[in-house]
């Protein structure tokens, strides 16, 4: 089971606005709400300083490693 966007820390801690999400069936959410769901396997599509968004992508593969969703 996935977690909230509003849940998550990306906007607080590393200052990424997440612009789209893209699920695993095709479906993609454009500006999604706080309310939008993140799965395991949605590719999130964001906007941010180089470093953040390097960060995001080592804690998704992190938690992809270990069966944790993001």
């Amino acid at each position: 089971m996935g977690r909230k966007l509003r849940e998550t820390n990306l906007r607080s801690e590393l200052d990424i606005v997440i612009v789209s999400i893209r699920r695993t069936d095709g479906e993609i959410l454009f500006n999604p709400s706080g309310d939008a769901t993140i799965e395991a396997s949605d590719m999130l599509i964001a906007i941010g300083k180089a470093e953040s968004v390097m960060k995001l992508s080592a804690l998704a593969k992190t938690r992809a490693v270990q069966g944790i969703s993001t």
